[in-house]
């Protein structure tokens, strides 16, 4: 009966998602939606090993950066990993990441991350000094998260993460929570898995601080009244970025020496169209490892391009490894993106 039911949802999941993927749907709008949503630095990816196969990641195993793509990835993480990865963003930015996960050994695995996002010093200007006062700011976006994985059956696993962000613009300040959710599932037919995934789940964030407060004068037709009102400007609410995932994977080369994995992912945003990813990683002993990959297919008016890295892992001392991970993201029209990460294992 336990099977029935996992096999139930795992088919529920794959519905769903033929009916939100490009390759089996059309466009339910055929406009981009881009800059309708608030906190976009949810959507810049993690992990030198997923950029670099295109974001094709939703499948993936084991990776301390599945708490991003798919949270049920995590549940097979062996012992304990630790991942220091960093972005130079376009446009000057710095977006970094820390994440550690444990496997508790009862077919469960936690993991916590830290994600942060800060652009360069900004100039305060106001209508009196239009040139500047003198005065600095940096914009700052940060995120908590805590994910929890468990494998249902030898082929079934699922994923949670939950998720606080914090925004702080100047004296402006939103907050909120969000869940991520997913499942992946082994088909046992050489070595195929899907999974089907959700992300940003949760409420709209609206800026709220000091800056908005004003005098106002309530009615300027009467006289004698108190024209200096202490009142708040109303600012708009903004949904979260919220991402639907459905991949798919193969391995055509599994041996002792080295291993081929294909990696495709259909993901339909709320703020912008459907697009596909296609990723390609080989493995040599285990130890050398090539990942090229292509980000955004059919996406309207598409900023991205091929996606290339490489990775080596290396057996330090006493059962600790090292995982030395890079990636290249080609852009239009702006400067290209570098990353890397390092992940230890205990």
């Amino acid at each position: 009966m336990k099977r029935y039911i996992i096999n139930k949802i795992c088919w529920f999941f794959l519905f769903i998602a033929f009916q939100f993927s490009p390759v089996f749907t059309q466009y339910v709008e055929n406009v981009s939606k881009v800059g309708t949503t608030s906190a976009p630095f949810l959507n810049i990816p993690i992990g030198s090993r997923a950029t670099a196969m295109g974001g094709a990641f939703s499948v993936i195993q084991g990776d301390l950066s599945c708490i991003y793509w798919n949270a049920a990835g995590l549940s097979q993480l062996q012992g304990i990993k630790a991942m220091a990865y960093h972005s130079e963003w376009i446009v000057d930015t710095d977006f970094d990441v820390v994440v550690a996960g444990i496997s508790l050994g009862n077919q469960s695995t936690i993991a916590a991350s830290l994600t942060s996002f800060r652009t360069g010093m900004m100039e305060i200007t106001t209508l009196p000094e239009p040139e500047g006062t003198g005065e600095y700011f940096q914009p700052t976006d940060l995120a908590i998260a805590i994910a929890y994985a468990r494998n249902l059956t030898d082929r079934f696993s699922i994923g949670a993460t939950g998720r606080v962000i914090r925004r702080q613009v100047w004296n402006m300040i939103s907050s909120g929570m969000a869940i991520d959710i997913g499942t992946l599932y082994d088909t046992g037919y050489r070595n195929t898995m899907i999974a089907a995934s959700i992300s940003n789940f949760g409420g709209d964030l609206k800026l709220v601080g000091r800056d908005v407060r004003v005098k106002h004068d309530i009615d300027e037709l009467i006289l004698g009244n108190n024209d200096n009102i202490s009142a708040d400007l109303s600012t708009e609410s903004w949904p979260l970025p919220l991402v639907f995932r459905f991949g798919l994977t193969i391995e055509p080369i599994k041996s002792e020496s080295q291993n081929l994995i294909v990696a495709v992912d259909a993901v339909h945003p709320n703020d912008n169209t459907e697009y596909v990813n296609i990723g390609l990683e080989y493995g040599f002993l285990s130890t050398f490892y090539l990942r090229a990959g292509y980000k955004s297919l059919f996406l309207r008016d598409n900023l991205q391009g091929p996606t290339f890295g490489f990775g080596v892992h290396r057996d330090l001392f006493s059962g600790i490894g090292l995982d030395i991970n890079y990636s290249f993201m080609t852009f239009k029209f702006v400067e290209n993106v570098h990353s890397f990460d390092l992940v230890f294992t205990f």
